[in-house]
């Protein structure tokens, strides 16, 4: 997280938020111990309007995913299929919700 706050901080229109999982109480608790941290991003202009939808990111379990994702960040593409497989959320989801 802190390499994620030193980002966000360095963003003109970035707001970092923590909570607990989105995606409801079965989703989360059934998880693995080593689930990492997910994140979601949603393009705005600088006065906080909406652009664009929501991308999830993540989830992020390595200080080498941290770094790949402040980097991605930091450029202000956000193209999620430029991000690594393990941190594309829509592919990373979508395996789990298969084994159910």
């Amino acid at each position: 997280m802190p390499k994620l706050r030193a980002v966000v901080r360095n963003c003109p229109h970035a707001v970092l938020v923590m909570t607990e999982c989105l995606l409801g109480r079965l989703a989360c608790t059934g998880r693995d111990s080593d689930r990492g941290v997910m994140l979601l991003l949603q393009p705005c202009t600088t006065d906080r309007v909406p652009v664009a939808c929501v991308q999830w990111v993540g989830p992020v379990r390595t200080e080498s995913e941290a770094q790949t994702v402040c980097e991605w960040i930091a450029a202000g593409i956000w193209d999620p299929s430029t991000l690594p497989m393990t941190l594309r959320a829509d592919v990373n989801l979508t395996k789990a919700s298969r084994l159910n």
